[in-house]
Parts: C-alpha cells; structure tokens; sequence
C-alpha cells in the first residue's frame, strides 16, 4: 500500500486539535495552564483570569500559565506541505501509517496521542530551532515542583541530572539526545499522573550518559563491598530506589563492566508495590469482572499517605475515608464506558449486583477512560460542600470547586472534583465488594447530600451528578444550583 499523502481526515482531525476549544481559533499564541494543563490561545486564558480564574475544560483553579511553543509552531505548520515535499512517499507513510490505521479504526484520541508528530514534523528546522535551552530547563523545574515527581526519587534524580547538565551547558542549541529526551519529558506528567512507559524512557535514555561514569563507579563499589541493600519485605511497599533480590550478585569476583551497568539501569527503575488490602485493583476486576491488563503502578508512599490524618473528617485515617479503586482503560478487551460500566454491573461473576436506577446524560458523549489509572475518592460527599437542611439552596458548582482546591493546597494532594466515569466506578466497586451502597438517598439515613457534582456537563446550564443509590441502582442526571442535594466529593487520580 503507498499513499501520495496523509489521510485528509486523519489531518483535519490533527488540525481540530491545534484550534482553541472556546473561541475555534488555531492556537498560534499557545499557552498552558497551570496546574491543570490544558491549552488555549492567551487571549482565551486572559478572559478567564478576568472572569472567574477558573479553566474552561476541567474548571480547576488557574495558578498561572506558560507559552506552549511546540502547538505554536504546530499550529503554524500543519497547512504547510514542507513535510510532503521534503519527504518522499515512503517516509511519510512510514510516519504517519500507524497513526492513520488507529484513526480509520476510530480510535481518534489514541491517533492524536501516539502520532509522535514532532518528530515527523523535525524534517522542518523551525521546529527544532523552537526547542530552546531554557524552554527545556523551565519544564524540567515545573515537573519537579510536583508532589509526584519529588515521590519518585529515581525519576526526580534523572530530571535534576537534566538541570544540572543544561545549566552547566554554555551552548544555546540542543544536542540530538537532549532533543529526545525533551520530546519524552513533554510528555512525562498528564492529568496529574506521571506516565511510567515514558519514566523508564526517560531513565534509558539518561542511563548510559557520559555524566552517568562516576555513578557507575559507585555502582560498582556498592555491589563489590559486603553492604548489599536488602531485599524489600513483602508486605512492605519497596521504595523507589530498593535493588530487587534477583539485581543483587552473589559473588563479587565476577562482577563485569555489563554486570555493573544493568544493577545500576535496575536501581533507577521504580518497583511496583503490592496494592494496599483496601484497594480494588486488578486482582479484583479479575475475580468479580474479568481481565483488565497491566495494572498502573502505585505512588511508591502510597501507605504513608493512607495513614495521613484525614483533611475532611477529623478523628479519621484517610484509609478510613476513601475509596481506592483502579478505574481500567478496557475489562475482557472492552472499552470502560458508563454504558458498560452499568452492564458489568449487572452480571459480576460474584458479588453483588445492580444497575443503573437512571443513567441520563444530556450532551456527554460516553468516552471510554483514555488509560488505566488509580482513583482515591471520598466515601462520601465533603459536609461542607452541601446543603444543612432542604430548605438550603444548594451551592454553586463553583464555590464547591474552590472548596476542593482548599483542600488541595491546605494538604498538598493534588485533590479535585472527580469525572463522571471515576465517581461511578468507584461507588460500584464498593458495593459489588462489599454490599455496601454509598452516595444514598438522605431517606435512607445518610445525613450528607446523595449526589456529587462531577467535572462534565449534562448541558450548557448543568453539572452531571453521580449518587442517590438505593436498592434500585445508582442515579447518573442533572442538578441545577437550585437543587438541595448536590454537594461534591473530592478524587485524586493518581
């Protein structure tokens, strides 16, 4: 098969990606979000920050916001057709192949995130003209500045590596390594969740660094003396720098220089810990639902922040407070949507079942979850976030957003209002374990407003709701500001 260029659909819908999602306009002054991420012209940014300070896609508080020069120089090229002149037609099939078979599948979202159009765009010198030096050291100190990323102690010690070589660099330009490695740190944190494929990336790509000798000298000095690190017990959760049993050599009168080199590339490798016993993670989709695939590590502290005083109910553990479930991109091959959600639910291999009692959704689409991750959620709706009495109005969705973002702040987990898909998954998870029926209808006993608010929109007016389970099922609609019994639940996806 050989083609003259790239699909056209599969361009326009790159092109529709590099328009402003408020104003339409192709986002030639990029600029991006902090901390949430997200990315608009500055213009659009300015009229938030004037407005209510709040970001358009996800509602999260903005702190403040940088110039994103890679979708400028995008946004500027994409109806160039430099690529389709400079390269023949087999490169640029070769390029953009894979990605328009993703397309034509209709897997737009993993199209768009796996076309690695950068690289096929660095043919044109303006793009690699665009990475600058500082650019680079400026992601790298914003990534550090993440509560995530100073967790990981091997993955923040690779990034600092980077600052350091950067700062001590009297040239401008980038070398072909460090613009490999920049292309993969851009991509290193999304959604507050640091991606673990391009961590270890990143951690190959800096493990055989010239810089990297003097380590390898301690290296070889740590496994040659008689001062192993020990194995990591089971039933504790390994930091991230622990050396696995099977790195360790025995004996050090046959150590060689390749021996060396791979207890060094193990050291630097973040481990997986076992999931706590409150968790509902892979094991547990398989024996209720069915296989889920590779399940995401965990936070190497993951403990240690379960047994933090609880910020919402004081007397109580957060272990004792919320819910940890792995919310899967697929269950038996088939992608996690709400709709599907509902029809495991219904039929688990044991357990408990139910449905949905209502499950309306306006202008939401359904997507599935863009990737398997972990979701620490409350158990219930936050006191302060809803109504005292019937009588109340209820609160606006914004000053409950405020309120989570206290929290956030106040207690340095990145806490927020949870989506739609996260919320439902983790209050069906809790009852088909364990029978128990959460987020329900204040006439059955619960003191706290049944619904949280959630991040999408049922339409232009209102927030979905996730909550008011009783024996029928659980409810997904709509609440107004007018409603009494909406509060919001505050989730970490981790």
């Amino acid at each position: 098969m050989s083609i003259a260029r790239p699909s056209a659909d599969f361009r326009t819908t790159i092109t529709e990606n590099l328009e402003d999602a408020v104003s339409g306009e192709r986002m030639t002054q990029a600029v991006t979000i902090i901390p949430c991420g997200h990315t608009f012209n500055e213009d659009t940014v300015i009229q938030c920050l004037a407005r209510n300070k709040l970001c358009p896609m996800d509602r999260q508080l903005i702190e403040r916001y940088v110039p994103n020069y890679t979708i400028r120089t995008l946004a500027a090229t994409i109806d160039s057709e430099s690529v389709e002149k400079k390269d023949s037609r087999a490169e640029v099939q070769a390029r953009f192949e894979p990605e328009k078979q993703l397309y034509e599948q209709g897997n737009h979202g993993a199209a768009i995130a796996e076309t690695e159009l950068l690289q096929a765009l660095q043919l044109n010198p303006t793009n690699k003209a665009a990475i600058s030096k500082d650019r680079y050291i400026d992601l790298l100190l914003n990534l550090l500045d993440k509560p995530l990323i100073q967790s990981n102690k091997a993955l923040r010690k690779v990034l600092e590596e980077q600052v350091e070589e950067l700062m001590s660099q009297k040239r401008e330009e980038l070398t072909q390594k460090q613009q490999e490695s920049y292309q993969w740190t851009q991509k290193l944190f999304a959604d507050n969740t640091v991606r673990q494929f391009v961590a270890e990336k990143l951690q190959q790509i800096h493990a055989g660094a010239s810089s990297s000798k003097t380590s390898l000298q301690r290296a070889s000095a740590s496994v040659t003396s008689s001062n192993l690190p020990l194995p990591p017990q089971p039933s504790v959760s390994p930091a991230l720098s622990s050396i696995p049993v099977s790195s360790q050599i025995a004996s050090s009168s046959s150590i060689s220089s390749t021996d060396v080199k791979t207890s060094l590339i193990t050291q630097i490798t973040p481990l997986k810990s076992s999931p706590p016993a409150m968790a509902f993670g892979a094991a547990e989709w398989n024996q209720y639902f069915g296989d889920v695939g590779a399940e995401p590590p965990l936070p190497a502290n993951i403990q240690e922040i379960l047994s933090r005083p609880c910020p919402f109910w004081p007397g109580k553990k957060i272990q004792d407070t919320h819910l940890l479930v792995l919310v899967p991109q697929t269950v038996n091959k088939t992608p996690l949507t709400l709709k599907s959600l509902g029809e495991l639910m219904q039929n688990p291999k044991q357990g408990y079942k139910t449905k949905y009692s209502y499950l309306g959704l306006g202008m939401y689409t359904d997507p599935p979850a863009p990737a398997s991750h972990w979701v620490l959620m409350t158990r219930e709706v936050l006191r302060d976030s809803g109504t005292k009495s019937y009588t109340d109005r209820a609160k606006p969705y914004a000053e409950q957003q405020a309120l989570v973002a206290r929290y956030a702040q106040k207690t340095g987990i990145p806490y927020q209002v949870p989506n739609v898909l996260d919320a439902a998954t983790c209050i069906f998870m809790e009852f088909v374990r364990s029978g128990t029926c959460l987020y329900k209808n204040k006439r059955f006993g619960n003191d706290s407003p049944p619904y949280t608010r959630c991040q999408e929109k049922y339409d232009h007016r209102w927030q979905l709701v996730v909550g008011c389970f009783i024996s029928e099922g659980l409810r997904i609609y709509h609440n107004n500001d007018c409603t009494t019994d909406s509060g919001v639940a505050a989730s970490w996806k981790l």
